[in-house]
């Protein structure tokens, strides 16, 4: 049961690492849109990824990259822009609760309380070891 629960928690808190595997259903090779918004990041410094609701721009591409680059973590077949150190960046929305609800959830996920403090989750695309 103890073991069932931590992969459940590791699973829940590293979200990014199952994003774009090389095989199964979910393959990288499905997702060219998106795939070729990160390689034309090697290129130019501003893009616009423009697509219908609800078919992955926030976690998809826009959160991975970003996510990619707050952590300094690509993955091998990573053709976009890197970054060779930390770099600042920002995530928002139209309003405060826009920006709490779709990229913030998307990048930490959902606030937790405990006791009469409050925290992140750690359950959205940036690894939650890597939180403090």
């Amino acid at each position: 049961m103890i073991l069932r629960q931590e992969k459940v928690r590791r699973v829940s808190t590293r979200r990014f690492d199952l994003f774009y595997p090389d095989t199964g259903p979910i393959r990288r090779d499905l997702y060219q849109k998106q795939l070729e918004f990160f390689r034309a990041g090697a290129k130019y410094r501003e893009r616009c990824f423009m697509a219908a609701n609800r078919v992955g721009k926030t976690e998809g591409a826009g959160g991975y990259e970003l996510t990619c680059h707050l952590t300094g973590h690509y993955p091998p077949w990573w053709e976009g822009r890197r970054f060779a150190g930390p770099v600042r960046a920002w995530a928002a929305g139209k309003t405060n609760e826009t920006t709490r609800d779709v990229p913030q959830l998307a990048l930490l996920g959902p606030v937790v309380y405990e006791g009469d403090r409050k925290r992140v989750a750690g359950t959205g695309l940036i690894p939650g070891d890597l939180l403090d």
